[in-house]
């Protein structure tokens, strides 16, 4: 690229970047986890691919983000859960015949706010920060209930341009907090919806293997490569600057990485 094609270049990622963030967001809260890993996500450096939240850090797009993050468990879950609603209110048999039975599991928002995005002097590769605050819902459609957390996070990100198009390379999720109605966000609550020790026996899941996807209130099963490496909020914790706010740099294998 000549100087004039290379600061067009970067000019026009600096957007490129906004929506692939976006999209994330509307992919997320659908629970569509899977089609975000397919058009966002790198698939040439796969092996390099980083998911990082407050309770643990995955390497690797095939080997650790698609069972984690868009696992088939998510699929199952989801068609179970619909013949449930279906089973326990007829009536919402047609509205809900057709609808991808993820959506009904967990509605999981990010509102992305105070963007900071640097492009490497190359313009092969950037750096963004995000705050995202935003909810998790969870509905009990059988009983009628519903359960919710509201959580502050901010988002920092490394991102490749391959192909073309702009990909994420890894993704850091720092929580600073979460609670849940009516309490106060300096009580921080214990993870949404934890299984009973007790279930009740379930005839349509004899084997009581369904319900146990994350988006469910489930446990992640696969195994972490790290430990988190934020803590949620304490009256105790030291404020630090994490994830870090992004500065100029020549090359992504030049400089730190989220």
């Amino acid at each position: 690229m000549t100087e004039l094609e290379l600061r067009a270049h970067k000019i026009e990622a600096v957007g490129a970047i906004e929506n692939l963030m976006a999209l994330h967001s509307y992919y997320h809260a659908a629970d569509m986890n899977r089609e975000e890993l397919d058009n966002c996500w790198s698939q040439e450096r796969e092996a390099e691919v980083i998911w990082s939240q407050n309770f643990g850090r995955w390497q690797g797009l095939r080997k650790k983000l698609y069972p984690m993050y868009a696992g088939d468990n998510k699929y199952t879950d989801a068609e179970w859960l619909k013949s449930k609603i279906i089973k326990a209110h007829p009536e919402m048999e047609e509205a809900i015949r057709d609808l991808d039975g993820r959506a009904l599991a967990e509605m999981p928002v990010h509102v992305l706010a105070s963007p900071v995005i640097e492009i490497a002097e190359d313009g092969m590769s950037a750096k963004g920060l995000w705050y995202t605050p935003g909810f998790a819902l969870r509905h009990d459609y059988v009983k009628g209930t519903a359960d919710v957390a509201w959580m502050w996070e901010k988002y920092g990100g490394d991102f490749v341009y391959e192909n073309g198009e702009w990909r994420f390379l890894r993704l850091l999720i720092c929580m600073d907090m979460s609670t849940g109605e009516p309490n106060s966000w300096t009580e921080p609550r214990p993870p949404m919806g934890p299984p009973p020790e007790e279930e009740e026996f379930d005839p349509d899941d004899p084997d009581g293997k369904r319900g146990k996807s994350p988006a469910m209130g489930g446990g992640v099963s696969v195994e972490k490569d790290e430990p988190g490496r934020f803590t949620d909020y304490k009256p105790t914790r030291i404020p630090t600057e994490t994830p870090k706010l992004p500065e100029p740099f020549e090359s992504l294998d030049k400089t730190w990485s989220y």
